[in-house]
């Protein structure tokens, strides 16, 4: 006898108590395959009503069960199951020969329809609603129509939401709670009659003010499932074949799909998933809410440091200098316009760069800081962060027009202010990184249809000759130099590999973030890798052992501008323009 029978039995001696009828309720609403069998069961349901005559009834069981059939069976409740989506029966009707057993049987099916009557449940179509948007978020209806995603719009139930770009993110309202979209994320809507969530990728954030007792929240990818009861969550997944989810409040239960393993996790732990069939372990991140200082200024795009220790950052209408405690100095720069969106300081601080946007087609300014006055402009157009990189004296500069071309490099004379030259490379371009000591240019190529073609261009910056190739055999999001200019960090969705520029060799991959990072930076010493994530996060690694050391929450927005203080006790972090810039402590260099 199944559980569904031994509830059933209870229910109709009136001995089941409130914990089994919650128990009761989640298997016919939410197992796939037990609402299957009722759909069929009612087929079998309907037989043996029509040949009630023949079967004997007798006994204060069956006058229960006819008593609540009576009672639940209204025309208006047969006309909803009616609609449900009944698949043929492949089945011979032979002749009936009744015993105790089949009456059983039959006493069974007909309290699974009173069970379902009696919870007073209609099949649920749960959909979502939109309450926030920010950049381009779609939404792929059943049928394949897609829309551009409206706040307060609802979204019905097989539905996908996607946000698509580095600036993109949503909120959706579902059952219980409110669901965050980070950049790059692909969320499908359970069909009706259904609970389950599906991340395809992209990193998912849970937040329930008031968890269902009875209905933990159930999200699934192609690797492992997750049943949820708990207040807050992260969810991350880099593709089919890897899965992170961090749980800051609650407890949760992964289930891996391929061999059925599970694992509890409590509030504090995190658990890291591949395909391989290894065993599934969990780890305490050392998480970091609170920074040891907020500076504000929510559209700096250029971070710099004096000899004396302050803090210079820039966007295109002001610089700040951020002294101790809480001072700190304006310079205006322009009277209109935005804050910019890209900017960066040469090494010493005196030259700085910024552009305001590409839709105004405006050129690329350099200042002279302490004259406070402009140099030089470049009509170079840079459509995003990694699409330019500025020699560390501020001798040249190097971008990629991604409206114009996706394989070309434009190499610019910042002294003159004209382009030097132009490379044309066989792949896309996705990020660029210049050597400190400007000697070098490294130029990330992307293969999209064959991913593993995809590999980092060396180019001298003055001639942009080729000086060598390094294999990545993945797509590249960003790069950045060591201080020594011997090593280089490329980070991929879901993994960092750090490489020997003059051996040409990977030295490690770091892996287990599963997330796609939008700025990399190496501590002072070399000994600490920074990246920050779509989510908000910036995750810390040992380079030596390709560990984790730190986690830092910087918010639910990507973080785009990294820098570790001189001394390599604090690191940076901002975005532009919608996060000010804070300070946070890490661990001791060498850690």
């Amino acid at each position: 006898m199944t559980r569904l029978d031994e509830l059933t039995v209870q229910l109709i001696a009136d001995s089941i108590t409130a914990d089994e009828l919650g128990e009761l309720e989640r298997i016919l609403r939410d197992d796939p395959s037990a609402a299957a069998a009722f759909v069929a069961l009612l087929d079998l349901d309907a037989a043996l009503w029509g040949r009630k005559g023949r079967v004997d009834l007798a006994g204060p069981v069956m006058q229960r069960v006819e008593a609540l059939l009576r009672q639940r069976l209204s025309d208006g409740v047969m006309a909803r199951i009616a609609r449900l989506p009944q698949p043929p029966l492949r089945r011979r009707v032979r002749p009936w020969r009744w015993s105790a057993s089949l009456a059983l049987v039959a006493a069974s099916v007909m309290l699974m329809v009173g069970a379902w009557l009696w919870l007073g449940r209609p099949t649920e179509e749960i959909g979502a609603r939109v309450v926030s948007v920010q950049g381009d978020v779609e939404i792929v209806l059943p049928s394949g129509e897609i829309q551009a995603a409206q706040v307060g719009q609802a979204v019905p139930p097989g539905s996908t939401l996607r946000t698509r770009g580095g600036d993109s993110s949503a909120a959706i309202t579902w059952i219980d709670g409110t669901l965050d979209l980070s950049p790059e994320t692909s969320v499908r809507l359970p069909e009706a009659g259904q609970r389950t969530l599906w991340l395809d990728q992209g990193v998912l954030r849970g937040a329930q003010e008031q968890p269902a007792a009875r209905q933990p929240l159930v999200v699934a990818t192609p690797l492992a499932e997750m049943r949820i009861e708990g207040e807050r969550f992260h969810i991350a997944s880099a593709g089919h074949d890897t899965l992170r989810l961090d749980m800051e409040t609650g407890k949760a239960e992964v289930i891996r799909q391929g061999d059925q393993k599970n694992l509890a996790i409590e509030s504090g732990d995190s658990v890291f998933v591949r395909a391989e069939p290894n065993e599934l372990v969990t780890e305490r991140a050392n998480l970091v809410t609170a920074p040891r200082r907020v500076l504000g200024f929510e559209g700096a795009c250029a971070l710099a440091f004096t000899a004396d220790g302050e803090i210079v950052a820039a966007s295109y209408r002001e610089i700040r200098r951020f002294g101790p405690g809480s001072a700190v100095q304006k310079v205006q720069l322009a009277t209109n316009g935005s804050h910019g969106r890209w900017g960066a300081f040469a090494n010493d601080g005196k030259t700085l760069m910024v552009c305001r946007s590409l839709q105004n087609d405006d050129p690329v300014i350099f200042w002279d800081v302490p004259a406070r006055q402009q140099k030089r402009t470049i009509p170079a157009r840079i459509a995003d962060r990694q699409y330019f990189t500025l020699a560390p004296d501020a001798s040249w500069l190097a971008s990629v027009d991604r409206q114009a071309s996706h394989r070309t490099l434009h190499l610019w004379d910042v002294a003159t202010g004209q382009e030097r030259r132009t490379v044309t490379v066989p792949k896309n371009i996705d990020c660029l990184a210049a050597a400190p000591v400007g000697n070098l240019l490294a130029v990330g190529l992307a293969d999209l249809s064959v991913r593993e073609r995809s590999y980092i261009l060396l180019l001298d910056p003055l001639t942009g000759e080729e000086r060598g190739q390094l294999p990545t055999r993945a797509c590249p999001a960003v790069l950045a130099f060591a201080a020594d200019g011997r090593h280089l960090a490329v980070g991929i969705t879901g993994q960092v590999q750090i490489w020997d520029l003059e051996k040409r060799e990977l030295l490690r991959t770091i892996q287990g973030f599963e997330r796609k990072l939008e700025a990399l930076t190496f501590s002072p010493d070399g000994n600490l890798v920074a990246g920050g994530t779509g989510d908000g996060q910036v995750w810390l690694w040992n380079v030596q052992r390709g560990e984790p050391v730190q986690v830092i929450q910087a918010g639910t927005r990507g973080v785009r501008l990294l820098a570790f203080t001189p001394d390599g006790r604090a690191l940076l972090t901002g975005r532009i323009p919608h996060t000010p810039l804070m300070l946070w402590d890490v661990p001791k260099p060498g850690a």
